[in-house]
């Protein structure tokens, strides 16, 4: 056994550990940030584009992350996963610079190696993946682009992210798959889905969302769902409806229980570039109603 495929297996336990300790079931989706707060993390959101993400151990354990102004919500996800990773593992203080012209295979030490296969076992298990893919009748091992892409915005990841960890760690696809599905862009997906993308971030949800996960939001960011949920929210407002779908757009901070298919589904807004600690992130601004 290679060093790094032992390293590869202690990571993994670790990471089903916790969803043990937390009673999250393998199959679950999860939001990083919720499962940082429920170990005991206090994760505070930076106005720093330097940052990739930080894990402080002492006076106590805090995580550092950039604002979504400066990096997409999946990779800040993903980040706090990591970085999850560094207090589940014991490590030290660590923290990650974001360098635009890093190499993406630059070696990485032992304990960042660990990091980073945690996230990924912590948010895309197995039976996760597996799960996300039979509940809506599509093959796991014979995915389209856009099946990836919807299946990853549940688990709280990146298309590439996702479509990596099903090649290399999941062993779902082969790599000439991998390499013909990382060919179409997530931008030209989102499109596809949802029309002209280029005012807001855009957030697509489809009839089979988990209905454990939250739906989270910053404001003038939309969300694109089927027509027939017929979901209303006092958060949002209905921008279009186009064919089988409608889009709407955040307007309002807080967060809300919605009934969307028969299905209780709770909806968060933070406010737009949000800075500050994650306890405070979907609280309601008075400013804005």
């Amino acid at each position: 056994m290679t060093n790094r495929t032992a390293l590869a297996r202690q990571a993994l336990r670790a990471a089903l550990q916790l969803r043990r300790t937390l009673s999250i079931a393998r199959e679950c989706p999860v939001n990083a940030f919720d499962v940082a707060q429920m170990s005991g993390l206090d994760v505070r959101f930076l106005d720093t584009p330097t940052l990739q993400g930080m894990f402080v151990r002492d006076p106590g354990p805090r995580v550092l992350l950039p604002s979504l102004k400066h990096r997409p919500r999946a990779r800040v996800l993903f980040s706090c996963a990591h970085e999850i990773g560094h207090h589940q593992l014991g490590h030290g203080t660590k923290a990650n610079e974001y360098l635009a012209d890093r190499p993406r295979d630059l070696p990485s030490s032992a304990e960042e190696f660990l990091a980073n296969t945690f996230a990924g076992h912590l948010l895309m298990p197995r039976a996760a993946v597996l799960e996300a893919f039979h509940k809506r009748n599509w093959n796991a091992s014979h995915p389209t682009a856009t099946q990836v892409f919807l299946v990853s915005g549940e688990l709280g990841v990146g298309f590439v992210t996702l479509l990596g960890h099903m090649c290399w760690s999941l062993e779902l696809i082969p790599r000439v798959d991998h390499d013909q599905l990382i060919k179409v862009t997530p931008k030209s997906l989102k499109i596809e889905l949802a029309g002209d993308s280029g005012r807001h971030n855009v957030f697509v949800v489809d009839s089979l969302w988990h209905n454990d996960v939250p739906i989270d939001l910053e404001c003038k960011e939309l969300l694109v769902m089927p027509i027939n949920f017929g979901m209303s929210c006092s958060l949002l407002k209905l921008e279009l409806q186009a064919g089988d779908t409608a889009v709407f757009v955040a307007m309002h901070s807080g967060h809300e229980t919605v009934t969307v298919d028969r299905k209780k589904i709770t909806i968060r807004v933070a406010r737009q570039h949000y800075v500050g600690p994650y306890r405070n992130r979907y609280l309601s601004d008075p400013d804005e109603h």
